[in-house]
């Protein structure tokens, strides 16, 4: 029965490794959203509206929501690293957090000429290391369960592509809210991006595409294929070759984020449905190790009774 009670250990931290990286994904797009509030009246050197203060309190109440669910699993999953990662990323985000607050409390002519690129970066840093656990666990739980690894390697992979697509998105969006042709700096940016968003699509397509990690699965990822693959890329393309030729633009900073921005949450389904497949993976496994203990528990006692019968 010690093969068995092993084995209901391993799927048991599977499925806490599991919960640590939803936390985690949580966590990154929580923070992603804090930053879109943030980072367009730095970008615009203009200071918060009451509309934009609501949504910003709000929008760090779920981030600090998604950060103490994060640790609190984390803690479970990974308890020799969770409390210097976790006390990293807090010191790290309350600094960042800080230096916008007085940023944003000045007018825009007393703030630095790059506080928004530093804001980015900061909060991006964070972002990232998060990012970094993610892959970590991610790792350690296809070693203990292979199906429900590339499972939530597909979440991670999206997870990923999101945060990717919302750095490109802020560099196109500065760009129609100028007016001007992209600085070579920034296109060269955001050329670097494309390349990672490609590289992530790829990784999730390979997976996803036929079927094999569950249907729902893949009709996210045909979705996002649609929506963001295809319709966004041909927005990047339009935007990027007026941009070089020294044309107007085909729409501006107003209409993409009407009808573009709302295209990179199909990317959520992704990573939310990778999550839902591999959490009922692991919950048919787990079940499954647990009859096989009882059973295994059963006939031991019961050769035992007829050994001392």
């Amino acid at each position: 029965a010690y093969g068995e009670w092993r084995e209901t250990q391993r799927a048991a931290l599977a499925s806490r490794l599991l919960g640590a990286l939803q936390d985690a994904a949580t966590l990154r797009s929580a923070l992603t959203n804090e930053r879109a509030i943030v980072n367009l009246p730095l970008a615009a050197s203009s200071k918060l509206d009451d509309a934009s203060r609501d949504k910003l309190s709000q929008a760090r109440a779920a981030a600090d929501k998604a950060a103490a669910a994060y640790a609190a699993s984390l803690r479970l999953a990974a308890p020799d690293v969770a409390e210097n990662h976790t006390a990293t990323l807090t010191a790290a985000l309350n600094a960042t957090r800080a230096q916008a607050d007085q940023w944003l409390a000045q007018d825009g002519a007393a703030r630095p000429p790059d506080a928004s690129k530093r804001f980015f970066a900061g909060i991006g840093g964070v972002n990232d290391k998060a990012g970094e656990m993610i892959g970590s666990l991610g790792l350690e739980l296809r070693d203990l369960h292979p199906r429900a690894g590339d499972q939530a390697e597909v979440a991670a992979r999206a997870s990923d592509l999101r945060e990717l697509a919302a750095q490109q998105g802020t560099q196109f969006l500065q760009t129609l809210g100028s007016g001007k042709p992209m600085p070579i700096d920034m296109d060269r940016r955001v050329t670097q991006l494309e390349g990672a968003i490609s590289q992530a699509w790829r990784s999730i397509d390979e997976k996803a595409a036929d079927g094999g990690l569950g249907p729902e699965l893949k009709a996210a990822a045909d979705k996002v294929r649609g929506d963001f693959i295809v319709r966004v890329g041909e927005y990047k393309q339009a935007v990027l070759a007026a941009s070089r030729a020294g044309q107007p633009y085909p729409l501006d900073a107003a209409a993409w984020r009407r009808d573009v921005s709302p295209k990179l949450n199909t990317l959520f389904e992704v990573r939310d449905a990778g999550f839902a497949a591999a959490s009922s993976t692991m919950a048919r496994h787990e079940q499954a190790t647990q009859t096989r203990l009882v059973f295994a528990l059963l006939g031991a006692s019961y050769g035992y009774f007829l050994q001392n019968e």
